[in-house]
């Protein structure tokens, strides 16, 4: 033999115990990454169904299904538990014109189940609408 020492082939205690955290720290990232995938998830979902539940709700409202007028906090029915629905009904500075905000809210148990939306849109007063059309009619049967 010659007067150079061996070199083994295996791994000293100091690579193994490395090579652990590593692993470990690597773990520990993954997992983070993945709850927040699943929290990024759940929001989207809920944020997604209470945009379609507005939406809905605000062309009932227009279509006359449900009243014109500013209610809070009712909720939708079998179809959609958890969640909720307010209407707010304002005068705008032009006659005939009104101001609708639809707003559709979750409260679940934990932050990332909560979630809520409102949609704003302008619309022509109904009443109007039914006034001239009854004028009218008064108009038409009078001069008869």
């Amino acid at each position: 033999m010659s007067g150079q020492g061996q070199r083994s082939s295996g791994l000293t205690l100091y690579e193994v115990v490395l090579s652990l955290s590593i692993l470990l720290g690597s773990l520990a990232t993954l997992g983070q990454l993945i709850s927040t995938g699943t929290r990024a998830a759940v929001e989207s979902r809920l944020k997604t169904r209470a945009i379609l539940l507005c939406e809905s709700k605000l062309a009932e409202v227009i279509a006359g299904v449900e009243a014109m007028q500013s209610t809070s906090g009712v909720p939708f029915d079998e179809t959609a538990p958890n969640w909720s629905w307010s209407l707010a009904v304002a005068e705008t500075g032009h006659v005939g014109l009104l101001e609708l905000e639809v707003t559709v809210s979750r409260v679940g148990q934990g932050q990332a189940s909560d979630s809520t939306f409102s949609i704003r849109r302008y619309v022509r007063d109904p009443q109007l609408l039914l006034d001239a059309a009854a004028e009218s009619l008064e108009e038409g049967s009078g001069g008869g």
